[in-house]
């Protein structure tokens, strides 16, 4: 008792990509030029950054150690230089392994 067919649900997603892009170009050819809009979202962006501006800082204050071992691991990965990276920052290393970001499989 298959209540939900394949055309059915190809129905959904071909009705859905149809919405996405209406809104995708009603925002492009309209609303991006109306004065009244972008100044309506230039000043909700103002209030939300406003309103934000210490949640973001504690958040990068908490998570510094960990953004400077992403930061660090990347780094030697562009360079091809992991082991290097191993060998230097050992703490740094497990630090993102505990957080899952990289998985030991190598």
């Amino acid at each position: 008792m298959d209540l939900i067919t394949d055309e059915y649900i190809q129905k959904l997603v071909n009705d859905h990509k149809k919405k996405l892009q209406y809104h995708r170009d009603r925002y492009n050819n309209i609303r991006k030029h109306d004065e009244e809009f972008m100044k309506k979202n230039r000043d909700r962006a103002k209030a939300h950054y406003e309103n934000n501006k210490q949640k973001k800082k504690e958040y990068y204050e908490t998570n510094k150690e960990l953004m400077n071992a992403k930061a660090s691991y990347k780094y030697y990965l562009k360079n091809d230089k992991v082991d290097k990276f191993k060998e230097k920052y050992n703490d740094r290393y497990e630090l993102l392994v505990n957080a899952g970001f990289i998985t030991e499989s190598s």
